[in-house]
């Protein structure tokens, strides 16, 4: 799931670079899920579908989460 979302950020953005500020700002957009917020962001990044493109980071980070609850029911 992670090689698509990198496959897609890299395929939707026009040669455009992200800096540290934008980088904590998707984080902090994918992890509180702001899907409005979060797919204008990515599309001022230059990307050619955003709502899909939020679509799979959220669907990424609900991935992260429910290993997360996974491993601590395990320890």
């Amino acid at each position: 799931m992670v090689e698509q979302l990198i496959s897609t950020k890299r395929s939707n953005l026009k040669e455009k670079e992200y800096d540290m500020g934008d980088m904590s700002w998707l984080s902090h957009l994918v992890t509180t899920g702001a899907r409005e917020e979060l797919e204008e962001f990515l599309k001022d990044k230059g990307f050619k579908k955003p709502k899909f493109a939020a679509e799979q980071f959220l669907k990424a980070q609900e991935e992260i989460e429910k290993d997360k609850t996974k491993e601590n029911k395990h320890d």
